[in-house]
């Protein structure tokens, strides 16, 4: 869960990272749709408008197989609307490369593990076209590895996710810590490893980047 405390200091990386910006391309940058007012939710639509609900935090979750859950028709407005990058209108995708910052692209959603799944709304819920970050390592066939110490990719939220991300959630044994600006600076939180409610933290509606490990 996320810390109920941040640091201050930025990432050792930051400074090497800080000149560079999202690249534009099939999956980089999220491809996500035009920005969307979140409505009020409440606890009891998690259920009916997760669409992960079924599946637990820390598991194996791959890119075909949220491409399958997008595509199947069973997820409301998640319809397809475009070809690879922009596979749904509220849903985006990130491929990071492991000590490397930003999303990379030439890297169609088809391959690799996902690592987490950040949420405009709380809950996990894509209740009203709340908007889904879906992160992941286009080379991974495993997972992460156990240490934090492991800078193991991140990159700055887009202007349609950032200071939107209410809830995150992560996968293949990844955690995720969001810092409060652009290239991983200033504030940050511990390590998540799935948090349904980043409000009582403080961390609604705050996060600028991330990094995984």
């Amino acid at each position: 869960m996320v810390g109920r405390f941040t640091r201050t200091s930025a990432r050792p990386v930051a400074a090497l990272i800080a000149a560079l910006v999202l690249s534009a391309g099939p999956a980089a940058a999220f491809a996500a749709a035009a920005p969307v007012d979140s409505p009020a939710v409440t606890a009891s639509l998690s259920a009916s408008t997760d669409p992960f609900a079924d599946l637990a935090a820390d598991g194996s979750l791959t890119v075909k197989e949220v491409r399958a859950r997008i595509e199947s028709g069973g997820m409301g407005t998640m319809a397809k609307s475009g070809g690879i990058g922009t596979m749904a209108n509220t849903y985006g995708y990130c491929a990071i490369l492991d000590g490397q910052f930003g999303c990379k692209s030439g890297y169609n959603t088809s391959d690799g593990l996902v690592v987490a799944i950040v949420y405009e709304n709380r809950w996990f819920n894509t209740q009203n076209d709340g908007l889904v970050g879906v992160i992941y390592n286009p080379n991974y066939s495993v997972g992460c590895t156990s240490r934090t110490s492991d800078f193991e990719g991140g990159a700055n939220f887009p202007a349609v996710l950032d200071d939107k991300v209410s809830s995150v959630r992560t996968y293949n044994g990844c955690d995720i810590t969001l810092w409060s600006r652009s290239g991983l600076q200033f504030e940050g939180t511990s390590w998540i490893h799935e948090e349904d409610d980043l409000n009582p933290s403080g961390w609604n509606n705050v996060a600028s980047s991330f990094e995984i490990s």
